[in-house]
């Protein structure tokens, strides 16, 4: 991911998002799936343009209050290139 994130980066792309998925929902559902908003921070400190998102978190996984200092500290993190996304989740 940090690669790519990177690559991305360098090419100059808009936007970086993951999901917010508590298992991988494509492809294998074993092996590493990162906590969004945790993964979102790391990339933020080590790219420089395009916003920085989680598409789209669940309201149903967090508490409000966590949510929003989740984002608070992404957008502190990328200087000001978080974008918040919050939907019901699922169906």
């Amino acid at each position: 991911m940090l690669e790519a994130a990177q690559h991305a980066d360098r090419l100059g792309y808009d936007s970086l998002w993951t999901w917010d998925h508590f298992y991988a929902h494509v492809g294998p559902t074993t092996g590493d799936n990162f906590e969004a908003w945790t993964v979102m921070s790391a990339l933020a400190a080590v790219t420089t343009v395009g916003r920085l998102g989680v598409l789209v978190s669940a309201a149903t996984y967090r508490h409000p209050v966590l949510v929003a200092k989740q984002a608070s500290t992404l957008d502190h993190v990328s200087s000001g290139r978080a974008a918040l996304g919050i939907g019901a989740g699922w169906f």
